[in-house]
């Protein structure tokens, strides 16, 4: 008679848990490590083409555990879903889930020293001076096949800044609707670095001479407090991860209800 397929073989709860878990951890790890890896991806074929890197890890992963599974694999199928889905959601998000493990601050600094190279490295700044030169916002338009997203970019001037100084610091953000960042009107002395992002990076390269930018100055998301924000981000971005891995688990445990 017709022997069941290997892959179909009776495997129990508690060993399928485990090779859900071994999957879960290492398609994780990899898709956050691939993004870091490779670096800023909104930047259209990039992009597509770090997502198609993800989809072979996430794909490659599932098949090899997927035979260690037996017949409850089925518990893959919602979970390569859904960690296709988020690879690329991260990516927009910007990612800062690195973060998380090292986080370099910087002391209180005069705005000027934002760009010296010993702070280069460095994740969340905090000034002792300087504000956002509102009068000198730079808007950028993209059309994607969702709508249209702003992208709004300004320096981060000392009190004794002149006009053909380099800009030590700038602020970013974006917005679907067309509107600034409310935040830079407050009088507030920090922020961290924006994330995954290249528009920004070349709207500071195009600046022109008014306002020539400082080599490694940050880019910056403006914030009263930029520690305990950029944790609270990093903290929502990695939360969509260990969603996925938590309903990759009872997916498995899902499997005992619907023997037959």
């Amino acid at each position: 008679m017709d022997q069941p397929a290997a892959s179909q073989a009776p495997v129990s709860v508690g060993v399928a848990l485990l090779w859900m878990t071994l999957y879960l951890a290492l398609t994780t790890a990899g898709l956050i490590a691939l993004t870091h890896l490779v670096g800023a991806q909104k930047n259209g074929l990039a992009m597509f083409g770090i997502w198609l890197l993800q989809l072979i890890l996430i794909m490659g992963l599932a098949g090899w555990v997927n035979g260690k599974m037996g017949d409850r694999g089925g518990a893959l199928f919602i979970v390569i879903i859904l960690f296709a889905i988020y690879s690329l959601v991260y990516g927009l998000l910007l990612g800062h889930i690195p973060q998380l493990f090292r986080l370099r601050e910087t002391p209180v600094i005069p705005l000027s020293d934002a760009a010296k190279p010993e702070y280069a490295g460095f994740d969340v700044f905090r000034f002792s001076d300087g504000k956002v030169d509102i009068r000198h916002i730079q808007r950028r338009t993209t059309v994607a096949r969702n709508g249209r997203v702003n992208y709004f970019m300004a320096p981060v001037l000392p009190p004794d800044w002149k006009s053909g100084d380099p800009v030590p610091a700038w602020v970013a953000g974006e917005d679907i609707n067309g509107n600034r960042p409310g935040s830079w009107d407050e009088d507030w002395r920090g922020g961290y670095r924006i994330g995954l992002e290249t528009h920004y990076q070349e709207m500071v390269e195009s600046s022109g001479p008014s306002h020539k930018t400082a080599p490694n100055a940050p880019i910056l998301t403006w914030s009263k407090e930029p520690k305990a924000e950029l944790l609270r981000v990093a903290w929502l971005e990695f939360g969509g991860f260990l969603l996925i891995d938590a309903i990759g688990l009872i997916a498995v445990l899902a499997t005992v209800f619907m023997k037959v």
